[in-house]
């Protein structure tokens, strides 16, 4: 017939190892949900950090840095390649490139619908830009075109590169407010996690009283136990077992 193994049949070995497993293996699970949370909350949270720090790069240099190449190339009569060459500026056709992969790359990170939105109108105005560029540069070594080709400075280039800076700054300001919403979730998170430790705390302290309990009573019952016997034995009843 088999033996079913109950808490009263369990040897005293067994008894202490189940009351250390009650002990540690839920300090353990709130140890292991606190780093998991933790980490994954500080990725999107750095993340975040990396795309503004990343951006406001963009917001303060790109359309400096693009007015002032398109403007030498206009005012001395450089091709895209001699402005590189002769002025070692940048090539606004590196220039825009660079934006769109760095603004394409923030845009698979971002978890905001609203700061993805401000990314594509970047992309679009990043196009147009380089054709708007491309333009000025087949027309910058033909005589009879700087009048234009300072028109276009003004009203294509410059109008372009202001409405991508403001693009950059929107993108900023809801990259920014993701920023707050991770911040949030982590206070809920670690208000979350404190609760359930002080009850699980709790939880704890209560099952091993209860098993405490339990186990010195399996101690000392079998004692009792022998002690009543041996007092029976003593008072000369041979036939008393325990």
């Amino acid at each position: 017939m088999k033996k079913t193994l109950s808490f009263k049949t369990m040897s005293i070995r067994r008894k202490l190892a189940l009351l250390s497993t009650a002990i540690i293996l839920p300090f353990i699970s709130i140890t292991i949900l606190f780093i998991f949370n933790l980490n994954r909350l500080a990725a999107s949270y750095d993340l975040i950090v990396k795309n503004i720090t990343n951006a406001n790069e963009y917001n303060t240099v790109f359309k400096e840095k693009m007015d002032a190449v398109m403007y030498q190339m206009v005012a001395r009569s450089l091709s895209k390649e001699e402005v590189e060459e002769e002025l070692s500026m940048e090539n606004p056709d590196k220039l825009i490139e660079n934006a769109g992969e760095d603004f394409s790359r923030m845009r698979e990170l971002t978890g905001s619908g609203e700061a993805k939105g401000r990314i594509d109108s970047i992309l679009k105005l990043l196009n147009t830009l380089k054709r708007r560029a491309e333009e000025i540069n087949s027309t910058v070594k033909i005589s009879g075109h700087y009048d234009e080709n300072m028109m276009r400075l003004d009203t294509d280039i410059r109008i372009i590169t202001e409405l991508i800076q403001e693009r950059i700054s929107e993108y900023i300001y809801y990259e920014s407010s993701g920023m707050e919403k991770t911040r949030l979730e982590i206070d809920r998170q670690r208000y979350f996690i404190s609760n359930f430790a002080i009850a699980t705390l709790v939880a704890i302290t209560i099952l091993t009283i209860y098993l405490s309990v339990l186990i010195s009573g399996s101690i000392t019952a079998p004692i009792d136990e022998l002690c009543r016997v041996t007092e029976e034995v003593k008072n000369g009843n041979f036939e008393a077992r325990a």
